[in-house]
């Protein structure tokens, strides 16, 4: 059979009867069991959000808080009777559909309460502005179904790409709305810009062309290259990263019980072309802030752009 490979992105091995025995192996010890743990530790979050809901007096926004965390509980319920229903061997078969459809559906619901959240709750400082940040955008929440909720990482590529695609321009631009509303918040809001501008511009060795005056009149547009920013870095290159390790820490662990096998001691595995990590993430950043300066070019120096841009 010669050498098998390991694909340098995607890590499937290049056989086929490899890559599926892989996939069972993954699934029984490790991705089942995240599965169970998670889902436990969900429902009593989402019990406890909606108790804390139904006790809270101060509702500006009626009851769509409320409805918001109901439905992420009716998820996890629904999973939680799925896995139950189909059992051990009927979740392994099904595992990757099903979860691709529960993260879905976390994302959905977030999209819709999230924002609400942030418009009940608007910041006054700095702590409140990164809290809202972080949470108020649906960074957070991708991250966490990203972890919770593993995918093998062919399959997480997509679903990540996706969920953070739909956080960001579904409850990341209501999140600049309802934030930027609050006039608390603009002139932390204007140094966090700016201080993420000279740094990224730093680290793309580019020289600063972006008119730093332009962000007064843009701040919605400041706003969503922020949001952008930190759901890039946060809620997808991170869960990514650590998701990739793991997996390639994983598919070496099982190449090596599999040369320990006498079936398959002729074999050899080949991983020489998977780029090490910390390469990796130095490509990231200077990828993340090369795509940072082109925005802001984009936003705030093209006559014409600004103007478009504002109104997201």
């Amino acid at each position: 059979m010669g050498s098998i490979l390991i694909h340098p992105l995607l890590l499937s091995f290049s056989n086929a009867e490899v890559e599926d025995q892989y996939v069972r192996f993954r699934t029984l010890r490790t991705l089942t069991p995240v599965d169970v743990y998670f889902l436990c530790l969900n429902f009593v979050l989402h019990a406890a959000f909606v108790a804390l809901e139904l006790l809270r007096t101060d509702r500006r926004d009626g009851t769509s808080c409320l409805v918001a965390v109901v439905l992420g509980l009716a998820v996890v319920l629904l999973q939680g009777g799925l896995m139950l229903y189909l059992g051990e061997v009927g979740w392994m078969k099904l595992r990757t559909s099903s979860i691709i459809l529960f993260r879905s559906l976390r994302t959905i619901v977030s999209v819709y309460g999230v924002p609400r959240r942030v418009r009940e709750a608007p910041s006054v400082g700095a702590t409140s502005l990164f809290k809202n940040l972080f949470f108020g955008s649906g960074t957070l929440i991708v991250a966490w179904n990203a972890c919770g909720m593993p995918l093998l990482f062919k399959h997480h590529l997509v679903v990540q790409s996706t969920g953070v695609a739909l956080m960001v321009f579904l409850a990341g631009r209501r999140f600049c709305a309802n934030t930027l509303e609050n006039p608390g918040v603009r002139e932390l809001f204007d140094y966090l810009w700016k201080t993420l501008d000279d740094l990224m511009v730093l680290v793309a060795g580019a020289p600063i062309t972006s008119d730093a005056e332009l962000l007064l009149t843009s701040r919605r547009a400041a706003c969503f290259q922020v949001v952008v920013l930190v759901h890039m870095c946060l809620g997808f290159l991170v869960p990514t990263l650590v998701l990739w390790q793991l997996e390639l820490q994983s598919r070496r662990s099982f190449a090596a019980s599999m040369t320990a096998n006498p079936m398959w001691g002729h074999v050899r595995f080949d991983d020489s072309g998977v780029p090490d990590l910390g390469r990796t993430i130095v490509v990231c950043l200077l990828g993340l802030a090369g795509i940072w300066t082109m925005v802001t070019d984009l936003v705030f120096n093209i006559p014409g752009q600004v103007s478009r841009r504002v109104e997201l």
